[in-house]
């Protein structure tokens, strides 16, 4: 194993580590690999230099106000309003909540 490659094994394990005590869950995916899929930890391999390691992201949520023509995505349900009390909205602050695999 040459150095970088140690390095990348040291960092995994933290991440791995980080994750473990903070109760956030971990993915992996082969590293090269031609379909790189993000697998949930329930397959977990071991930590070696040809997986790579994250963090499962979070599910982003979003408010869109709907009209007429268009819709329009606001990061906060309090700025849909106040934007939606300008126009003539069909619906304001609708929730959307991303789903990740």
């Amino acid at each position: 194993m040459n150095d970088e490659q140690k390095a990348r094994v040291i960092a995994n394990c933290e991440l791995v580590l980080k994750a473990l005590k903070g109760g956030q869950k971990i993915q992996w995916r082969e590293r090269d690999s031609l379909q790189p899929i993000w697998h949930d930890e329930g397959s977990f391999p071991s930590v070696h230099p040809s997986y790579e390691y994250r963090l499962k992201p979070e599910p982003r949520t979003i408010w869109v106000n709907e009209y007429e023509d268009e819709d329009v995505a606001h990061r906060s349900a309090e700025r849909a309003r106040h934007a939606g009390s300008a126009c003539d909205p069909i619906r304001i602050a609708v929730e959307y909540r991303e789903v990740t695999k």
